[in-house]
């Protein structure tokens, strides 16, 4: 492994009307393989709690009813209190990170990088956003999306334009507080370029944005039908596809297993996780969606995570030069420092059910 680049992005903002904002440090990168820019999520040492949204702080006056979210609202990434102590100890260490005034995404082509740019900018551009931006993905357009989690909103910044759009995205209303609507923070495009973002403040709930249209499908993930499940908070999520492995499947208990040969499946895993409720279980889910598309969901099954209390927080597919049967994902847990692994063979087969969904359409605009 060799070390191409070292980056120092932008710390200063200045809009168009001259006022500058200190902008918060990366917290995602991506490269787009069409163009070789790269595009980091400048967000910075900010509390992300979906119980602090500025609306849902002056709406109760600081008190929350939910004790779950109370408890988790203590950990140091969702505690301004305790972040702002983190900051001052690293400033006695000499590194001055203060926690940001405003937050952006910051483009860049790698042969055009200046750290001494006189705008600032290190030979990139920025493009203002919402608080505040945990995650991106790049469309097949190469436009740039990303959540915002403080808000209701995802952002776009259209990759040939650099015209920025807030985009509306459909919130449960079922099964969701809406004083907690946020974006994110996961958010990834699907193989057919749709984007898909988490609603973290609902409960077990996803987005779609269609490629085409540019419609936002609502897709509410119904587990009542398993009493052990409580809370679904998801925050990552991966697509991939299964070609040519199998797995041991068998009707009921009492029957053989039989082998079962896969030519090809479509499959979305989603991690849920109690870092912002301690009522959420830490918990993968792997969704097999109905025929050739990446557009309906079929199946699901849910595998909880055998340390919880974790704060699980990524997840990636492994399959680089490894046999289909040998694919596996893997999970981070952030507050026990472990990693899950699980080879996608096993993940499939007996203990799946037939998905539940509830899917609210909303209208597309002009993006």
């Amino acid at each position: 492994m060799k070390l191409i680049h070292i980056f120092k992005v932008p710390t200063m903002l200045v809009r168009e009307d001259k006022t500058a904002i200190r902008v918060g440090g990366p917290h995602c990168i991506r490269e787009c393989g069409v163009t070789g820019e790269i595009w980091v999520a400048l967000k910075g040492s900010i509390a992300c709690h979906p119980a602090e949204t500025p609306d849902r702080v002056e709406a109760t006056h600081g008190n929350h009813d939910s004790k779950s979210l109370k408890r988790a609202k203590e950990r140091v990434c969702c505690s301004a209190k305790a972040l702002k102590q983190r900051m001052a100890q690293l400033e006695a260490l000499g590194y001055n990170s203060p926690p940001p005034e405003g937050f952006a995404i910051w483009r860049l082509k790698p042969s055009d990088y200046n750290p001494d740019a006189l705008d600032g900018m290190c030979g990139g551009r920025l493009y203002e956003t919402k608080p505040s931006p945990p995650m991106t993905s790049l469309d097949h357009d190469c436009n740039c999306w990303s959540a915002q989690d403080q808000d209701a909103c995802l952002v776009m910044v259209n990759g040939k334009t650099d015209e920025i759009v807030q985009v509306d995205v459909p919130h449960p209303v079922s099964n969701c507080q809406m004083d907690m609507k946020i974006t994110g923070p996961a958010i990834a495009t699907a193989p057919d370029g749709a984007v898909w973002c988490a609603l973290l403040g609902a409960n077990g709930c996803l987005v779609r944005v269609d490629p085409s249209t540019k419609e936002r499908t609502l897709y509410e993930i119904s587990t009542e039908n398993i009493d052990w499940i409580k809370k679904q908070r998801i925050i990552h999520l991966a697509f991939h596809t299964i070609k040519s492995t199998w797995f041991a499947w068998r009707p009921t208990k009492d029957d053989p297993y039989k082998r079962i040969v896969i030519e090809e499946m479509h499959c979305m895993f989603v991690i849920s996780s109690n870092l912002v409720d301690d009522e959420a279980l830490n918990m993968l889910t792997v969704y097999g969606f109905w025929g050739d598309d990446w557009v309906e969901p079929l199946w699901y099954r849910c595998i909880p995570l055998p340390t919880q209390d974790c704060s699980c927080h990524r997840i990636a597919v492994v399959d680089e030069g490894l046999r289909p049967d040998e694919h596996s994902v893997v999970v981070t847990c952030l507050h026990s420092s472990k990693l899950f692994q699980v080879k996608i063979q096993n993940l499939l087969g007996s203990g799946s059910s037939t998905l539940l969904s509830v899917k609210e359409l909303c209208v597309a605009d002009t993006v």
